[in-house]
């Protein structure tokens, strides 16, 4: 799973769901760099990475994050616990 904030206001919140991620399990990589977020994203589709938690102030404040699948593109916003079960009802292998 790649978590790509919007901007650097939003880099705790991303910290904070790359954490709870990897507590239950998932591999996650948090890119933090100074990118535009479409640039991110498009690498992170050409790395095959299964899965793009988007985030930003409004899922910031929502507690939520923008789902992006690899080859599919936009899913919507979700809870994170809604994602949590999407992952793990996909039963997709994030071992470390």
């Amino acid at each position: 799973v790649a978590i790509i904030p919007v901007n650097d206001d939003v880099h705790p919140y991303a910290k904070k769901v790359a954490q709870l991620l990897e507590e239950k399990g998932f591999r996650v990589i948090t890119d933090l760099r100074k990118e535009k977020v479409g640039y991110k994203i498009s690498e992170a589709e050409r790395q095959k990475v299964p899965y793009m938690l988007i985030v930003g102030k409004r899922e910031q404040e929502s507690n939520t994050v923008s789902l992006r699948k690899h080859g599919k593109g936009d899913m919507g916003v979700f809870e994170l616990d809604k994602v949590f079960d999407l992952f793990q009802g996909e039963n997709v292998p994030f071992e470390a």
